[in-house]
């Protein structure tokens, strides 16, 4: 996708990079975005409309044919490296812990506030893209494994709260 707005409209631009960065996107290059997921034309044709550039941005669904590695296109329009950062950031956090000795209201409280910026910063590619070692896969497994042994007592100790 190519989509330009004038250095003058600062908070447009801002607006429309932190949208299509929410909605996966990576930017390699001022005004060119990219996304492996063509599913997601009409999510993009949206922020595209809603930040008022829409009549002037081009939209693309293509395939890469060749040329330069695709790896470095992806290192240029996302920033892996800090979103691998904070996987093992979130795997340290929370991936030593006993049951018997966590506040477990808190500590759900606290894992889900750290899983929910993941969403919003992983652009999903798929795992020929990644670097490897890539830990969010074993960070997605360690959230659903924390949040399903300390759920049902944090449930309990709300409950206690409420009474």
């Amino acid at each position: 996708m190519l989509a330009r707005v004038p250095e003058t409209e600062r908070p447009t631009r801002h607006r429309l990079r932190t949208r299509l960065a929410w909605a996966g996107l990576g930017s390699p290059s001022p005004g060119l975005w990219l996304s492996p997921h063509a599913e997601r034309v009409d999510e993009v044709r949206v922020v595209l409309d809603e930040t008022g550039v829409l009549a002037e941005a081009q939209l693309f669904v293509g395939t890469h044919a060749g040329g330069a590695e695709l790896a470095a296109l992806v290192r240029q329009a996302w920033d892996l490296a800090a979103i691998e950062a904070a996987y093992e950031e979130f795997l340290a956090e929370f991936g030593e812990s006993s049951a018997a000795t966590v506040d477990t209201l808190t500590r759900v409280t606290e894992l889900v506030h750290a899983w929910r910026r993941f969403p919003w910063t992983d652009p999903v590619l798929p795992r020929e893209l990644l670097p490897s070692p890539w830990s969010g896969e074993s960070a997605a497994a360690l959230f659903a494994r924390r949040h399903d042994e300390w759920a049902g007592a944090a449930r309990e100790q709300w409950t206690d709260l409420d009474r």
